[in-house]
């Protein structure tokens, strides 16, 4: 891209005075590698033979310190492509169409400052990993309450940055999914900060790495509509407003391709999203991109695989349920609280409807995209809010004192329900009590199911007509 689009050169380097390019050479029968290093060779060139057992692309990399402009003379060189190109056949004309270019805009400034090197391919993407987590910190902190109910959230938090490795692996590699995730996490803090116009401009971003990042186009609607705009506003906001993004990234690629003919490649790109691959690495479904099912190879050593990449499923599942019971809760009742739980529902939901289309080969890393999102989602979904912590924890305190403790009586249950010991009769008397809490946030009260505790307590806590109660 950088080179046809803008005429910009970024060979490899090889040492202070050779710089690499891979010679990409004629299919004519007269053309052959040999002949083209005696060519080298007679012109009195410093150079070096650095790739040459290429099989389905007809090529040789080499470094050399001479303007390569000279060797498009060669009748033989078809195309001088900077660094070591892939072997595979045409990969000099493969722009990737597929996705929209930003991430790569990004790429090619870092290589333009950094040279084109592993450094630079991977420095963008270690700032985004770091402003995820930054912000994904921040965002349960301002959403939990700030107290005690993010000292609780905090702990979710590291548990999950120990062990769902997603964003220590992705944040490493030159992949596109952690710039997704970026503009998502980014869009997220602009929303919890009713700043619908700003949380539209980074879904734009993130649509304009990969089109899954308009997974968020049915939230940034109902984040729009929470913050006092009318539906018309709302439909401006969530869709007009990102698709102006894309059309603005997109510029270059419009001029250089004719309007016509990106429009045929953005036809042709949702097409291919919504269809199955005939093969390549494993694939999984939207269900297995939260369980993390089938990991994702990254990196080999000899047959040994190294790095990978999947979902973590206990982190997802709470997120979904945070997701089913925020959607629920947020029929009636506006809560800043829901927004992460419901960004998730939208994501998965997106996955789902690729899934349906057609496209029954989703792989593993996709679940970067939504992974910080879900991590918040699973760190909120359940805590109480600080306020509610301290009657909870003096609650506690009494009980394990040897005083008599007698639960609150939830309205629909009718009776009252004593302090349960027995751990399958905790775990029971949860089950049915978030259910019965599920099913009370139809009515509008928000829902905050679930605090394990020392023992075989299970304690869960809800806001029934704006008072505290709770059900052990």
């Amino acid at each position: 891209m950088a080179r046809k689009i803008w005429g910009i050169q970024l060979p490899g380097k090889y040492n202070d005075s050779l710089k690499v390019y891979t010679l990409v050479i004629s299919d004519d029968f007269n053309c052959s590698k040999d002949m083209l290093v005696t060519k080298l060779n007679a012109l009195n060139l410093s150079f070096v033979i650095i790739k040459a057992d290429y099989d389905r692309l007809k090529a040789i990399a080499i470094a050399i310190n001479n303007d390569t402009e000279m060797l498009i003379d060669f009748d033989c060189i078809i195309d001088v492509f900077p660094g070591i190109a892939p072997d595979e056949e045409n990969i000099n004309n493969y722009m990737n169409w597929e996705h929209p270019p930003l991430a790569k805009y990004v790429l090619i400034a870092s290589m333009i400052v950094l040279g084109n090197n592993e450094l630079a391919w991977r420095i963008p993407s270690l700032i985004a990993g770091l402003v995820i987590w930054t912000l994904t910190v921040a965002i349960t902190y301002r959403l939990s309450g700030r107290g005690l109910g993010f000292l609780f959230a905090s702990l979710i938090l590291g548990a999950g940055i120990i062990f769902d490795k997603t964003f220590t692996i992705m944040s490493s590699i030159a992949m596109l999914d952690i710039y997704v995730a970026l503009f998502t996490i980014i869009s997220l803090w602009f929303a919890i900060n009713h700043r619908p116009l700003l949380s539209a401009l980074f879904v734009g971003l993130s649509g304009s790495v990969k089109y899954s990042g308009f997974f968020a186009i049915p939230w940034l609607y109902i984040v729009a509509r929470w913050s006092k705009q009318s539906q018309r506003e709302a439909i401006i906001v969530s869709l007009i407003v990102p698709f102006i993004v894309l059309l603005i990234t997109s510029l270059p690629i419009i001029l250089y391709l004719g309007p016509s003919n990106w429009l045929n490649e953005l036809i042709g790109a949702i097409k291919w999203h919504t269809t199955s691959r005939s093969e390549g690495p494993p694939y999984t479904t939207p269900w297995g991109l939260l369980i993390g099912d089938v990991a994702f190879p990254l990196y080999y050593v000899g047959w040994l695989l190294y790095l990978s990449v999947k979902g973590n499923a206990a982190i997802s599942i709470i997120a979904l349920l945070s997701g089913i019971a925020a959607t629920i809760a947020s029929i009636k009742r506006v809560k800043d609280v829901y927004l992460p739980s419901l960004l998730f529902t939208s994501i998965i939901l997106g996955y789902m409807l690729v899934y349906l289309a057609g496209n029954r080969t989703l792989y593993s890393f996709y679940a970067t995209h939504f992974a910080s999102v879900a991590l918040i989602s699973a760190s909120l979904f359940p805590l109480p809010r600080s306020d509610q912590l301290d009657s909870a924890l003096l609650l506690l305190r009494k009980f394990f004192r040897g005083e008599k403790v007698e639960a609150k009586t939830l309205p629909e249950l009718g009776t009252t329900i004593n302090l349960i010991v027995d751990k399958p009769l905790a775990l029971v008397a949860g089950i049915v009590g978030t259910m019965v809490l599920i099913v009370r946030s139809v009515g509008g009260d928000s829902i905050v199911p679930l605090i394990p505790c020392t023992g075989s307590i299970s304690v869960f806590f809800c806001e029934l007509d704006e008072k505290s109660w709770l059900f052990i």
